[in-house]
């Protein structure tokens, strides 16, 4: 894994600055410096250097290999083509392999499903030009070929790919449409989790509209016009509306029963790679999430405006 960062912020160890920012484990960062494999403002620097704003860090991981297996994971497939594969993934599917999860992954069950993968990103990583959390559902791209990877990660790249989410929330926001538009870095009070931040963090902005409200829940649609880490949980949280479900942004106890973070990445659209088409894809939402929708007299908000 390679990368190439310009430090936002100040004070922090090098080694612990990495591995947050990289969202990998602070040994595999020990391990890359120890093997002179990292550089500040291209010098060496011991893993207690001191990051200061401006510094340009780039390297390498030495990444543990994983071995790829196939698995017999269903996909519930959307559209394939000799490009592209759409796919609506489901709650609980982690998209890569990783130290902490090596297998049971959506790369182990494209593996399985048979296709031919990309293979620009990192080895753990075939076909995989966007992710998805964990616990969210929905519309995801594969790409099976190089040329078709490098031209979705263009377009990722320069917003060129529209993605609609919905969320169904606690509480209702002040507006009823709106954009917000924020910096999103690490939370300095809980370094494991992201936050809304005054300095130091990424540009991040979620254009949203409320589709409805019924008692204290309301159900939300999302355009996410930047890609930042968790972006759409921490901002409606910045609003006073955190996503039922959600374990990290959420309340602790939930009223009503969930099934699982309720947030949806529903419609997917982008220019085909090969013909320059504009293309659109729509996921259905899964059983849990329509259950409570339907719990709440709320299911017939999820087609508004689609």
């Amino acid at each position: 894994m390679e990368f190439d960062r310009i430090a936002l912020q100040s004070g922090e160890r090098l080694d612990r600055y990495l591995a947050e920012e990289l969202e990998v484990s602070r040994n595999s960062i020990l391990k890359a410096l120890e093997a002179e494999q990292i550089f500040v403002n291209e010098q060496i620097e011991k893993p207690s250097y001191r990051v200061r704003e401006g510094d340009r860090i780039r390297g390498a991981l030495l990444e543990r290999e994983i071995l790829l297996e196939p698995e017999e994971i269903p996909l519930d497939i959307l559209y394939e083509d000799d490009q592209v594969l759409v796919i609506n993934k489901p709650s609980g599917l982690v998209v890569h392999p990783s130290d902490a999860t090596p297998n049971g992954t959506l790369v182990n069950a494209l593996l399985n499903y048979g296709t031919t993968l990309s293979t620009l990103n990192t080895q753990q990583r075939p076909g995989i030009v966007h992710r998805l959390d964990k616990d969210t559902t929905g519309a995801l791209v594969i790409a099976k070929d190089n040329s078709t990877h490098w031209n979705l990660a263009e377009q990722f790249s320069n917003r060129q790919v529209k993605k609609l989410y919905l969320a169904l929330v606690h509480g209702r926001p002040k507006e009823s449409e709106g954009l917000i538009e924020t910096l999103i870095g690490r939370n300095p009070k809980d370094r494991k989790t992201m936050a809304v931040v005054k300095r130091g963090g990424k540009p991040a902005i979620t254009k949203y509209e409320v589709l409805g409200t019924t008692g204290e829940y309301s159900l939300i649609r999302l355009d996410l016009l930047t890609g930042r880490t968790h972006q759409i949980r921490v901002h409606l949280r910045y609003l006073g509306c955190p996503i039922l479900g959600d374990p990290i942004y959420g309340r602790k106890r939930e009223k009503i029963q969930i099934p699982h973070l309720l947030l949806h990445a529903q419609i997917l659209e982008f220019s085909h790679p090969k013909t320059g088409e504009r293309v659109s894809f729509q996921a259905e939402l899964d059983a849990g999430f329509t259950q409570v929708l339907e719990r709440l007299g709320m299911d017939s908000l999820q087609r508004k405006g689609t």
